[in-house]
């Protein structure tokens, strides 16, 4: 893969599994030899948090298409205020250390499998390892899961559906419930 098209703040389609019609849509935020980090936007145009994606894995890119042109479009129709994310050195320390600070919901992929394999909150970075406190959808506890830091292969934060989810984990402990 040609680094060029890595070009920050350009709309990209990136595609990491060839199985799948799928693929992750964003300007580009930052990059290094391992990782990409895009701002994400939704099919309908709205901001999606930021996906980090092992460049290992990316299979193509495309950008300036009729579909790029059209998210940006959308984007500008709906007008949000444009949320800025800072991550700076190691790409995926980065990450875990803003969810693990800001409690803020990640879903983590492991070893390039193509799926959300964790989600939740990191309780803690230690030696090589991570430790996440897993909720379910509707803000349920979910147990914890220790992972190898260095299976990750894709990490996303901030998205649509994690915030639903951290505002169901505020209501039920805002509720008196266990915290």
């Amino acid at each position: 893969m040609k680094r060029e098209v890595f070009e920050k703040g350009r709309l990209l389609e990136v595609y990491t599994d060839i199985n799948d019609d799928g693929f992750g849509l964003g300007e580009v935020s930052e990059w290094d030899d391992d990782y990409l980090l895009l701002k994400e936007y939704t099919p309908f145009g709205e901001q999606d948090g930021v996906g980090l994606y092992s460049i290992g894995d990316i299979y193509k890119t495309a950008y300036d298409t009729e579909y790029c042109r059209k998210i940006l479009r959308l984007a500008s129709l709906l007008q949000e205020e444009r949320t800025e994310y800072r991550f700076e050195g190691n790409l995926v320390f980065a990450l875990l250390e803003a969810s693990r600070a800001k409690r803020k919901i990640i879903d983590i992929q492991l070893c390039s499998s193509h799926r959300l394999d964790v989600s939740g909150i990191v309780e803690s970075i230690d030696e090589g390892l991570c430790t996440v406190r897993q909720f379910t959808s509707a803000g349920e506890r979910d147990g914890f899961v220790q992972l190898k830091i260095c299976n990750i292969s894709g990490i996303y934060y901030d998205s649509i559906t994690q915030r639903k989810q951290e505002k169901a984990l505020r209501e039920k402990e805002a509720g008196g419930e266990e915290k």
